[in-house]
């Protein structure tokens, strides 16, 4: 049998892990489109049902008021009838919508459950089995356990950037401000332009004296600088590693507290289990409106950051 530790070996792992982490996201962002559509389609019966009602009352009053001589009673009792006909098949297609928007979030549940649950936990494993190879692959260079399959399936040395940690890694990449949009970000989010922002909404955000208890000014300072040192310069090197389940591990490492963790400031800007994360929306052709985050980007803008992560909404009116 074979002792040696092959790296192309370990980076299948390392392959699988990221497949996994993809699976994950494009169920979750699918889950969350679907969830969209099916709120759009409970809008559009229930502003049906209101029409329906509406020319309900309007053929019930007419009716009603009838003069027996001049009006013509049985054509407003054939149009307060056809009303009530369409009110009612609305009213069933309304029901039938909602029964089927209500299973719809059951199953979402139960998925969402496996794949931020059982998925996430499969990563970690990967990733955690990963580092131990590793980490033995560095302890076994000079005995000669350790080989190389490269693309032909020779064998060789490892070379010295496959054993560098991820943090010296991180070190040597570049957090200047102006660069920040050339990170790629993780889906659905994205880097937006302050000057994007409606004037009137930078104009009417928070003053210092407005931040609640528990959340100063001070703390949000640092909690950008972790996202500038610790959190970015994995999108950038690594993005495939940058999960909750890591940087839970980075702040264990580094001994952080829940205050400045760098998961916490993962989950404020770009957490899906319960959003937090800066959300703005703009008809097309038009600046910005800020749904959510308006004391981030006022903090943003006090450090002299031109741009923001964040779920910038497209919305077409055309397509409504």
């Amino acid at each position: 049998m074979d002792s040696k530790i092959y790296v192309g070996s370990i980076e299948t792992l390392e392959a699988l892990e990221r497949l996994l982490s993809s699976f994950a996201a494009s169920t979750t962002d699918a889950i969350e489109a679907f969830g969209r559509e099916s709120q759009r389609r409970i809008d559009i019966i229930d502003e049906y049902c209101a029409d329906c009602q509406r020319s309900l009352d309007r053929w019930d009053a007419e009716y009603e008021s009838a003069d027996d001589e001049e009006d013509d009673i049985e054509y407003l009792a054939f149009k307060r009838d056809e009303a009530q006909e369409k009110l009612a098949q609305a009213q069933h297609w309304q029901r039938r919508i909602e029964e089927s928007n209500e299973n719809f979030v059951r199953s979402a549940r139960r998925v969402m459950a496996i794949s931020t649950g059982r998925l996430m936990e499969a990563q970690s494993f990967l990733r955690r089995k990963t580092g131990e190879l590793y980490d033995y692959t560095e302890y076994n260079l000079d005995n000669g356990a350790v080989g190389y399959a490269g693309s032909h399936g020779k064998t060789g040395m490892v070379s010295d950037s496959v054993h560098r940690s991820l943090e010296e890694t991180v070190a040597t990449v570049e957090n200047r401000l102006d660069d920040f949009e050339k990170i790629a970000l993780p889906q659905g989010f994205s880097w937006v332009k302050i000057n994007e922002i409606s004037g009137q909404e930078l104009n009417e955000l928070p003053k210092t004296e407005d931040f609640r208890k528990g959340v100063s000014p001070e703390d949000m300072k640092k909690g950008f600088e972790i996202l500038r040192t610790d959190i970015l310069p994995v999108f950038r090197q690594t993005p495939h590693l940058a999960t909750v389940d890591y940087f839970e591990e980075f702040d264990r490492k580094h001994h952080r507290n829940s205050t400045n963790s760098a998961k916490k400031i993962f989950n404020v800007f770009f957490g899906k289990a319960i959003p937090e994360h800066i959300r703005l929306e703009r008809i097309s052709g038009s600046d910005y409106g800020i749904t959510n985050g308006r004391h981030r980007i006022k903090i943003a803008r006090d450090l002299g950051w031109t741009c923001i992560p964040a779920e910038a909404i497209e919305i077409d009116l055309d397509k409504r």
